[in-house]
């Protein structure tokens, strides 16, 4: 897979400076080119087609530092390295370890802006080597308790880390001081989450969704609140207040919601397109049938252990044609028989799951 998104990016880079007049252009990219044949080298371990190749010369490797090293080094970072994974940015410094040109190497690849992987947790030790090497990550998944980090060693040694964050979620012993902290630090913020479920007693209140509202209004894309039961009506209001864009919205467990808060999103935040009230009991058809009169582009809904009855489905179905998934699992007071001519009618559904019976779809 790398290697496919590599080479594709190379071409595209390639044809875009192919009809360039200057002779510097048509040198970085030969040199490009071999930057790209090398790190594969590195990173599949092909040392031994390269030695074939070039006739078993044991100053291969040299050479390609030598030549990695005369690649201008903002066409290192911007059209290099940020198509490559953090596991092989590592994997590429341990290669060149004792070099002597690990120096050069290492001003080459600081300041770089890496995708990362929103779905992988990073590690502790990994987060500090990135700091370290004033490597940044756009995706960031981190366990608080794994890190055993404070605010104040976040703060005088890795704070430069969440500069370029769009996507976070925060797992683990995460609390207000904690998850406020690290949000008014990250200034591109499209997606939040937070994940109070494997803890005991949730740490993370309304104080942490006043602070969403304050430093990502009008930017937020996505916010998912896994089982965080302190937050209420009043931190959602401010969030809908000031986060008109919200196009997803997971509030599953947080069972000290009502409908005032749903009815506010659905009022300003007209372009949901995906919410899960899953064991939101305090949920009642208000909220759903307030959904689906504005929200109409609603493409996925999940109010699993809700006390909706048919009367939200009905309105779901009439209303948000585009409709793609809904799960309804365990809500006691639908009537599945009565729901499914209705759900028939929308083309674009691909899966329901209704009532008690786990195993019965539309």
């Amino acid at each position: 897979m790398i290697i496919i998104i590599v080479m594709m990016m190379m071409m595209i880079f390639v044809c875009d400076d192919v009809g360039d007049d200057d002779g510097d252009d048509v040198y970085n990219i030969k040199i490009y080119t071999i930057c790209v044949e090398y790190i594969y080298c590195i990173l599949f371990d092909y040392y031994h087609y390269y030695y074939t190749l070039y006739s078993r010369d044991l100053r291969f490797k040299e050479t390609m530092m030598d030549t990695m090293m005369k690649l201008p080094n903002d066409m290192f970072r911007l059209e290099l390295l940020p198509y490559l994974t953090v596991d092989d940015i590592v994997k590429l410094d341990n290669a060149c370890m004792n070099h002597k040109y690990r120096p050069q190497l290492l001003d080459k690849i600081s300041g770089v802006i890496l995708i990362g992987d929103k779905d992988k947790s990073i590690k502790v030790s990994l987060f500090k080597w990135l700091g370290m090497r004033r490597i940044h990550l756009i995706n960031m998944k981190f366990i608080v308790s794994d890190f055993n980090l404070t605010q104040s060693s976040i703060e005088n040694y890795y704070i430069d880390q969440f500069r370029y964050i769009q996507h976070i979620v925060m797992r683990g012993a995460i609390d207000d001081d904690m998850a406020i902290f690290i949000i008014s630090h990250c200034s591109c913020l499209l997606s939040i989450g937070i994940d109070d479920y494997d803890r005991p007693e949730p740490l993370v209140t309304d104080h942490t969704l006043q602070s969403i509202a304050k430093h990502c209004s009008g930017r937020l894309q996505s916010l998912s609140l896994i089982c965080c039961r302190y937050i209420t009506d009043t931190g959602l209001i401010t969030i809908s207040m000031h986060c008109h864009d919200i196009q997803s919205l997971n509030v599953m467990g947080c069972d000290a919601i009502t409908d005032a808060s749903i009815i506010s999103i659905s009022t300003h935040c007209t372009g949901l397109q995906s919410l899960s009230l899953w064991g939101c009991d305090q949920i009642s058809d208000a909220s759903i049938i307030s959904i689906s009169e504005i929200c109409t582009r609603l493409k996925g809904l999940n109010v699993s252990y809700s006390n909706i009855t048919d009367a939200s489905l009905i309105a779901i179905a009439k209303n948000c044609t585009g409709l793609q998934y809904l799960f309804a699992r365990r809500c006691l007071r639908l009537s599945s028989d009565e729901l499914r001519h209705e759900f028939k009618s929308i083309s674009k559904l691909r899966a329901v799951l209704l009532s008690i019976y786990p195993s019965l779809s539309i």
